[in-house]
């Protein structure tokens, strides 16, 4: 019995299948207002967090305020010692596994309702 070689064939070139160039446009600009839908509320808390509370009131939010302050970041620095004590907590539970949590989150609350 004679054994028949298979040839072969040499491929010179790979094409590459991809959606035309109506379709690629159409996908980029979905993809933009995706992307700009998760970018655009954090860019708007930032620029709201930097409004003067009284131009607020006046206009309402907006992307341009008419007034900048930072009245709001002077409101927070007067309890700078709970959130930095707040945060340490958080960074420490964190890092517990969950059998030490509960016994960790009692005496974090103990000592957080002794200081009121």
């Amino acid at each position: 019995m004679a054994e028949k070689k298979i040839k072969k064939e040499k491929i010179d070139n790979v094409g590459i299948h991809s959606f035309s160039k109506k379709a690629d446009i159409f996908f980029s600009i979905i993809s933009g207002l995706i992307a700009l839908s998760c970018i655009l509320p954090f860019i708007f808390v930032i620029i709201i967090s930097v409004t003067d509370e009284k131009s607020i009131l006046q206009y309402g939010y907006s992307f341009f305020p008419s007034k900048f302050g930072v009245d709001g970041f002077q409101f927070l620095a007067q309890f700078k010692d709970k959130i930095l004590q707040a945060l340490f907590i958080s960074v420490c539970n964190c890092s517990r596994n969950s059998d030490q949590r509960l016994h960790y989150n009692h005496l974090c609350l103990r000592h957080l309702t002794y200081n009121l």
